[in-house]
């Protein structure tokens, strides 16, 4: 369900993958079906890589788990390069707000699900049908993370035509897959809470990314951290923002 490594360069600054063509079906224009599966895929895959996320964090990837989260967003929200596109007023939301999804991330953090594999970009676009079975690409933003926090790319308004019922759908087959470590009350919870939370951990990860392309490049992702963080505040602002 991932695309195949046939060899693999890595030195200090600098790292490179070969990958033979997988041929398939880019699922942009998905549906509540075929997001479900793939969400359903993920989450075992997730599952899967609880025992060895110590093995994932001495190869490389990325700690970002919860409490990292937590610590970076004094920094995140006095960077200028994540605050492109954001009102003054609304860094200033942002900011009196901060306490507050510290302590979400502790609050998140306190249920059973535990922090392992996130894929950082998980939507239609980064998910193909070939042979009749989903593939799950672009790892690149891969981490170790709160699992929940994939959702948030997943069932944002980059999908209008799903209502919120749908949403829900999508959401509670996701969470299904969770239910031997938290009932389904519990799971939807710590889901609502990761929700704001993984619109932080996107704006920390263009935070990073904005810091390797060249400056020819830089525009492509200009603002791309402020929609995240916009999406934060409507979360915890929902009398000020639309529904999701």
């Amino acid at each position: 369900h991932v695309p195949a490594t046939l060899a693999t360069r890595s030195r200090p600054g600098e790292g490179w993958m070969l990958m033979p063509d997988f041929k398939g079906r880019v699922l942009e224009g998905i549906s509540v079906e075929q997001l479900s599966e793939g969400l359903r895929l993920l989450a075992r895959m997730q599952i899967d890589s609880i025992s060895r996320v110590a093995e994932l964090l001495a190869v490389g990837f990325p700690d970002r788990r919860l409490e990292r989260l937590a610590g970076e967003l004094e920094m995140l929200l006095r960077d200028p390069v994540v605050l492109v596109g954001l009102l003054p007023e609304e860094i200033e939301r942002l900011h009196r707000h901060r306490p507050r999804f510290e302590e979400m991330c502790a609050r998140l953090a306190g249920y059973r699900v535990p922090q392992t594999l996130l894929h950082g970009d998980f939507q239609g676009g980064n998910l193909l049908v070939r042979d009749g079975n989903i593939l799950i690409f672009d790892w690149t933003d891969g981490c170790i993370a709160h699992p929940f926090l994939d959702l948030i790319t997943c069932i944002s308004n980059r999908y209008p035509a799903f209502n919120e019922q749908e949403q829900a759908a999508i959401r509670d087959a996701y969470l299904a897959e969770w239910s031997e470590y938290e009932s389904p009350e519990r799971l939807r919870e710590a889901a609502q809470l990761a929700w704001p939370l993984g619109a932080l951990h996107q704006a920390l990860s263009y935070r990073d990314i904005m810091a390797t392309p060249s400056d020819a490049t830089r525009w492509e992702l200009a603002g791309a951290a402020g929609y995240f963080l916009k999406h934060a505040l409507k979360a915890v602002e929902p009398q000020a923002g639309e529904a999701r």
